[in-house]
C-alpha cells in the first residue's frame, strides 16, 4: 500500500491566500538498487537482469511503464538561478 499524507498548501499569488490541501507521498526510506532488484525479483517472474533493464532505461532519462502501477521517469526539482553556468553545477 503506498502511504501519503496530507500538505496544506497558502496559494502565493497576492490576491488569493486560500489555503487547498493536498496528499503527497509520504517519506519513506531509500532503496539501493540491489534491494529493489532482490524485491522484485522475489515476488514475480522477472530475473534479476529484467529488473536491471528496467532501471537501467529509467538511468537513461525514458519513461517505463508498469501496468497498473503506473508510469515512471526521472525528475529535477531545482530552484531557478541566474545563469546558465550556476544551474550545471
Amino acid at each position: 500500500m503506498i502511504k501519503y499524507v496530507i500538505q496544506a498548501k497558502t496559494n502565493i499569488l497576492p490576491e488569493n491566500k486560500d489555503v487547498k490541501y493536498y496528499p503527497q507521498i509520504a517519506p519513506a526510506t531509500p532503496l539501493t538498487l540491489a534491494q529493489i532488484t532482490r524485491c522484485i525479483e522475489k515476488r514475480s517472474t522477472a530475473s534479476s537482469a529484467d529488473v536491471k533493464a528496467v532501471l537501467d532505461a529509467l538511468q537513461n532519462g525514458n519513461r517505463v511503464q508498469l501496468g497498473d502501477l503506473g508510469s515512471f521517469r526521472l525528475m529535477i526539482k531545482a530552484n531557478g538561478v541566474a545563469t546558465a553556468a550556476e544551474a550545471k553545477r
